[in-house]
């Protein structure tokens, strides 16, 4: 691997090690369901923000919005809750771990 890709590869490690930091700081204070809320909520705001820099528009078609509620709450809001309930339970730092064997479940192989 090259240089810029082991920085873009370590900066990746901080973002994802460091959201489940900051989710087992948040739980202590707020109930997991509001951190989600806001959590999916700034996403969807920064991502709005980025198209109209990028001079893009968010399409009117019912289906297309019917597809993108479905892909938020299936891989988004679904597992960001149990993530950021569980933390109410174990570690941040265990928590991070078992999100990182998700590739090596069964399941996941299985679906290829």
């Amino acid at each position: 691997m090259t240089a810029p890709e082991w920085a873009m590869l370590l900066a990746l490690s901080v973002l994802w090690g460091g959201s489940f930091f900051f989710t087992g700081i948040a739980v202590r204070e707020l109930p997991p369901f509001t951190i989600v809320a806001l959590r999916v909520g700034l996403a969807a705001l920064m991502l709005l923000v980025t198209l109209r820099l990028l001079g893009l528009h968010l399409p009117r078609e019912r289906r297309a919005w019917a597809a993108f509620f479905g892909m938020g709450l299936l891989n988004n809001v679904i597992p960001l809750c149990l993530i950021v309930w569980g933390q109410t339970h174990i570690a941040s730092g265990l928590a991070a771990i078992l999100n990182a064997t998700t590739p090596l479940s069964p399941l996941r192989s299985r679906m290829r």
